[in-house]
């Protein structure tokens, strides 16, 4: 009986080692927007919306550009609710 008990609490004990270890992922949504790109600023990209909004995002090495992407340039941009770009797209006229 000693030894089921023992059993029971050490299962017990690993399953809360690993519920701790391995927290729920945070769903992050995306928002996408196109605009010109006005400047970048260290780690950061200035676009104004067709409204004249500025908004900035924050890039780093998880960021996927796509396209050549310069000041004056339209780009699209898919990003976090926190500001973060997750692609940045040069947005090219159809000829």
């Amino acid at each position: 009986m000693k030894k089921m008990v023992l059993i029971l609490m050490a299962f017990v004990v690993i399953s809360g080692i690993t519920a701790v270890s391995y927290p729920e992922e945070k769903k992050t949504t995306s928002n996408k927007m196109t605009g010109k790109v006005l400047k970048t600023e260290g780690a950061f990209l200035l676009v104004v919306d067709k409204e004249g909004r500025t908004h900035k995002f924050h890039l780093d090495e998880t960021t996927l550009l796509n396209g050549k992407i310069t000041a004056g340039g339209s780009v699209v941009v898919a990003s976090s609710d926190n500001g973060h770009a997750i692609s940045i797209s040069a947005n090219h006229p159809k000829r």
